[in-house]
C-alpha cells in the first residue's frame, strides 16, 4: 500500500527532532512530499506512535507542535528544554494535512502518557503557561 507521506512528517522525525543533537524548530516546507511505501500498512497515527516508542527506546522525549504558531513558541521551546529537557519539534505551521496530523497527534499521546508518569503532572500545559506568561512580561517591558 503506498501512502502519501510528508516530508515534513518523516524528516521533523528523523532528521530535525530527537534523532539528532541539535533539534531545530524549523519546519521543512510543507509543499514537499514523498511517496513511500508502507509494508506494515500503519497508519499515520500508528506511525507516530511508534515513533514515538521508538524515540523513548533511544531516551528521548519530544513534544511534537503543527498549527499556526504562537508568538512565544520559542520561549515554550527552551522552558521545555531547560526544565524538562524535552525537545520541541515543529513539523509544521498552518495547513496542517490530515496524515501530519494524525502523525503528531499519535506521537504526543505516547509522549504525553511518558511526560505524566516521570513528571507526575502536565509539563506541556505548564511549559505553555509560563512561556505564555514570560512572552507577555517582556512585552511590558
Amino acid at each position: 500500500m503506498k501512502i502519501q507521506l510528508t516530508v515534513t512528517t518523516l524528516l521533523a522525525a528523523i532528521l530535525l527532532g530527537c534523532n539528532s543533537e541539535e533539534p531545530t524548530q524549523k519546519a521543512i516546507p510543507q509543499s514537499a512530499s514523498l511517496s513511500v511505501s508502507d509494508a506494515s500498512d500503519q497508519t499515520p497515527y500508528e506511525t507516530g506512535r511508534q515513533e514515538a516508542n521508538t524515540d523513548l527506546e533511544q531516551g528521548k522525549l519530544c513534544w511534537k507542535l503543527c498549527g499556526q504558531p504562537a508568538a512565544y513558541d520559542n520561549l515554550f521551546k527552551q522552558v521545555l528544554k531547560e526544565e524538562y529537557q524535552v525537545d520541541l519539534l515543529v513539523v509544521a505551521g498552518c495547513g496542517v494535512p490530515d496524515e501530519l496530523g494524525q502523525n503528531v497527534k499519535g506521537y504526543n499521546e505516547i509522549m504525553k502518557a511518558e511526560m505524566l508518569k516521570r513528571f507526575h503532572e502536565d509539563i506541556i500545559r505548564l511549559a505553555e503557561e509560563k512561556a505564555k506568561q514570560q512572552f507577555e512580561d517582556q512585552r511590558e517591558k
